[in-house]
């Protein structure tokens, strides 16, 4: 299980899945809140995609740094023309949220809402169906939630770059209260809209907790989170209160036996499939370019589907 040793729970069979990911959904009570994260191969982390190009899954890394680098991406992207429009430009968070959401690094991480999307990412990489995934679970607070377009009442050190305000706004009371923020955008494209997509990030901790989830704050509590919901049948309950609404987390392992029989009942019953989950024209353009259209090809050309037309006379002359 890698990194994930202590931090997790494996079902044995989809249905033992099934108990887990309803266990957390309705048994912690309806206060507590939960988002999921899929990961591919139990050898992941979970880490922003700039946290990694930094070398933060090896070494210490500083919100120093991290700022450095993400002011250097979003400064570069603004002089692209990314985020600009006749409305104006879009804010700080908002441009973060852009470019994650087309594979640049920022310190941003993906999440939904919906565990049967997370499930989906977790089995969908065919270069990795040998490997267990990773089905992550964690609690939020609705206190956490930022909307990417949010402009805050300015202060006078922020009245010249307004844009920045929510940034920097949110990463000074990640820093003063040691809660992460959950981001929401607004509005939203219809990749984020299927998938029930938002963001979670942190001020990178000063002391960071040893765990397979590396740059967000958390308590050492968050380590009782796979012992809580495999007992929770049996009348164990969740921290409450406020601590219970800090992060707390646990991986749900998926076994390849599993990620074979889930993949057909995640596309036919419940609509989780590369053209559902990217209903886009790059999520197109990307599908073709890696092989992620064969089987659909392969229907067209045996008459399944909708078929192909006949070709045009002039073709075969």
């Amino acid at each position: 299980m890698g990194p994930w040793e202590g931090w997790s729970v494996t079902p044995s069979s989809v249905r033992e899945l099934w108990q887990y990911i309803g266990s957390a959904a309705f048994e912690f009570g309806s206060q507590t809140k939960f988002a999921w994260r899929g990961l591919a191969d139990s050898d992941f982390k979970v880490i922003s995609t700039l946290a990694r190009e930094l070398g933060g899954e090896s070494r210490p890394l500083t919100e120093a740094s991290v700022r450095q680098r993400e002011m250097e991406i979003l400064q570069v992207a603004r002089n692209w023309d990314i985020g600009l429009s006749e409305h104006g430009s879009v804010t700080d968070m908002h441009l973060l949220a852009m470019l994650q959401h087309h594979g640049a690094p920022t310190r941003l991480i993906d999440i939904t809402y919906n565990p049967l999307t997370a499930l989906w990412f977790a089995c969908s990489d065919h270069e990795r169906m040998h490997r267990p995934g990773v089905l992550v679970a964690m609690t939020i607070s609705d206190k956490d939630v930022k909307l990417s377009s949010e402009v805050p009442p300015l202060t006078y050190a922020l009245s010249d770059d307004p844009g920045s305000a929510g940034l920097v706004e949110a990463m000074t009371d990640s820093k003063r209260t040691g809660r992460n923020v959950v981001v929401e955008p607004r509005p939203k494209d219809p990749r984020m809209t299927v998938q029930e997509g938002a963001f979670i990030t942190s001020y990178w901790p000063d002391e960071q907790q040893v765990g397979p989830v590396v740059g967000l704050q958390y308590p050492y509590l968050a380590r009782m989170m796979p012992w809580v919901l495999s007992k929770v049948n049996n009348q164990i309950t969740s921290v409450e209160g406020d601590a219970g609404e800090l992060l707390s987390f646990t991986g749900i392992i998926i076994s390849p036996r599993l990620k074979r029989e889930l993949l057909p009942v995640l596309s036919r019953t419940f609509n989780r499939s590369h053209r559902t989950m990217y209903p886009d024209l790059p999520g197109f353009v990307d599908a073709v370019k890696n092989g992620r259209l064969v089987d659909e090809f392969a229907a067209l050309r045996d008459g399944a589907g909708v078929g192909l037309p006949d070709l045009p006379r002039y073709w075969e002359e």
